[in-house]
């Protein structure tokens, strides 16, 4: 198992090698590294293959809170994966879409037996119905996107079964800045093709995607 900093040289050594570009004479290592950055940043966001979790402060009284940040610190938030409440709250939890959301709070829908949670996420919001009335800690675990750029000393985010993508994309950006066209016709359908099998190989190593219920109004 390679480290993060090498599949990072290997990621630079191998699209050097396509793009035969022995040295920066031709093409900076950052340029290299920007490029791939951004590829990673589409698989990311386009996939869902990053997972993190943060603690998210529930607080009595406050409606909305903002995925984005935690404690003021930026979290790549991207997509809500799970949103785990204290096991002592023993409470149930619908994701609704906007409209649905809506709906609930216009005509305060109530329920009864166990406390049911519905919620929604539109543009890294959350937003709770009914309103809390305690202050707790729940687990909020999501799919984000990339926080730091690839260079020589720090490795991708997205899992190593993505790098030979990265490689192509980055080979496919740059070839035709240094008039090899020809290299991008070849790697750009590569570098789709790279995705498709990453995300295969990745599946087998993923834990199971969350399954959003939708309840009939």
């Amino acid at each position: 198992m390679l480290s993060g900093t090498d599949r990072s040289k290997h990621i630079l050594s191998r699209a050097r090698m396509i793009l035969g570009t022995a040295d920066d004479t031709m093409v900076q290592s950052e340029q290299i590294f920007l490029i791939a950055s951004e590829k990673q940043r589409e698989i990311a966001e386009e996939y869902n293959v990053i997972e993190s979790s943060m603690t998210l402060p529930i607080v009595s009284g406050t409606t909305n809170y903002d995925l984005t940040t935690s404690s003021g610190n930026p979290t790549g938030f991207n997509r809500l994966k799970l949103l785990a409440p204290p096991l002592t709250s023993r409470s149930i939890i619908y994701e609704l879409d906007v409209n649905e959301m809506d709906f609930y709070q216009r005509y305060t829908r109530v329920s009864t037996g166990l406390p049911i949670w519905y919620i929604k996420i539109f543009q890294g919001m959350l937003s709770f119905f009914p309103t809390p009335t305690a202050t707790e800690n729940w687990t909020v675990y999501f799919y984000k996107s990339p926080t730091t750029t690839i260079s020589k000393t720090v490795g991708p985010e997205t899992p190593s079964a993505f790098d030979t993508a990265l490689v192509f994309g980055a080979v496919a950006e740059l070839a035709p800045s240094l008039g090899k066209p020809e290299l991008a016709q070849l790697y750009l359908p590569m570098y789709e093709q790279e995705i498709e099998k990453g995300i295969g190989r990745y599946r087998g190593t993923r834990t199971e995607m969350k399954q959003i219920t939708y309840r009939d109004i």
